[in-house]
């Protein structure tokens, strides 16, 4: 889950974290996961800011240990209002860099439209979910990838606080 907390009605500052811990193969992996955000809020309808993300990955036997650094930057269009609830589409480029704990470190971009909707609780707080992403990826290591990926195991949540 992810939290985030508004500055104020125009500038935004906020973050997320995440945990989560899986078998692979015979081994555990753990991974987590700190994203602080800041953003400036144009108007109703635009907003653009940039997310820096850091990923620990520790999987029991060493085999994939390692971390990953991206930054990336996003443009939001906020197409739909209905009272509480509005619609987005964030449109990001993102540029990371993994660094195993053996091997070669290697970089990586990409360029996605990534959909969303957010709920006013009330004039301070607001919850954002986003899900998967429409776009193409690009790795040094010759690891290209495109396409939509609309999977629930994608979904965030974010919690906005205004003030």
């Amino acid at each position: 889950m992810v939290c985030a907390m508004v500055a104020s009605a125009q500038l935004y500052v906020g973050g997320g974290l995440g945990y989560s811990k899986a078998e692979v193969g015979d081994a555990d992996g753990t991974e987590w996961s700190i994203r602080p955000e800041i953003g400036y809020t144009i108007n109703d309808n635009w907003a653009v800011g940039v997310a820096l993300s850091y990923t620990d990955i520790d999987i029991d036997g060493g085999q994939g240990n390692g971390n990953v650094f991206s930054i990336s930057p996003y443009a939001r269009w906020t197409f739909l209002r209905a009272g509480a609830f509005s619609v987005f589409a964030d449109g990001a480029v993102e540029v990371e860099r993994v660094k195993p704990d053996a091997g070669d470190s290697s970089t990586g971009w990409g360029i996605a439209v990534k959909p969303g909707v957010a709920y006013a609780i009330n004039d301070n707080f607001s919850v954002v979910a986003h899900v998967g992403a429409l776009g193409y990826w690009d790795r040094d290591n010759d690891r290209k990838a495109y396409g939509l990926d609309l999977d629930t195991s994608d979904l965030s949540f974010s919690l906005y606080y205004s003030f």
